[in-house]
């Protein structure tokens, strides 16, 4: 079996003023996420990982960096561009009160089936589902059984595990994404059907 340890960058600046924060737009960790990138490195430290990958953005490769460090991990991540975050186009790094009003935001936000960023230079839903879920097949091929760790960003954990496990586009916020800083499991023993025993746990910042 591969259990796949997806664990979300910690807090950023933009995150604290309410910015848009996408695949293009990056900020730095705030001092708070520096400390639970490094609680979470030691909930992880008794876990046997055969590989690290990560999401090329600074706020995940700092985020890994720091998780790692604490867990005793001396892996050296695989950056993995298809776990970028979502590509917000021109809004990425815009506050979210100058576009809240736009119907584009409400489909981006309420309705994503529905949503389209062609004017914004944004991708699609469908776009971005299928260049998530990419990666997953090959880091298993290559790690049929054991514990991959993967850091990335809140709307690639959510709209990968949550769509894996059934749930269509327009359901996984509803759902609730997951939090600067959880850890999220996601198993398999054939590459092709897949559990999630674990979502967005938090406990280990307490």
């Amino acid at each position: 079996m591969t259990k796949f340890y997806f664990l979300r960058h910690g807090r950023t600046v933009y995150n604290k003023e309410l910015r848009i924060q996408g695949a293009r737009a990056d900020s730095p960790l705030l001092d708070q996420s520096v400390q639970d990138a490094r609680l979470a490195g030691k909930y992880l430290q008794n876990i046997p990982f055969e590989a690290v990958y990560a999401s090329p953005l600074g706020r995940t490769q700092r985020t890994v960096q720091l998780a790692c460090a604490a867990a005793g991990i001396t892996l050296h991540p695989v950056l993995v561009d298809d776990w970028r975050e979502f590509d917000f186009g021109k809004w990425d790094g815009v506050l979210e009160d100058d576009v809240v009003k736009r119907p584009e935001f409400d489909a981006l936000i309420n309705h994503p089936s529905q949503f389209d960023g062609t004017a914004l230079g944004a991708e699609s839903y469908a776009h971005f589902i299928q260049r998530i879920k990419r990666p997953l097949q090959s880091v298993y091929r290559q790690h049929p059984s054991g514990n991959v760790l993967v850091v990335a960003h809140a709307m690639v954990i959510s709209y990968l595990l949550q769509t894996i496990r059934g749930l269509s586009v327009d359901e996984v916020r509803p759902a609730g994404l997951v939090a600067n800083t959880s850890i999220s499991v996601l198993e398999t023993q054939d590459g092709q059907s897949y559990a999630v025993p674990m979502w967005n746990n938090t406990e280990f910042l307490k």
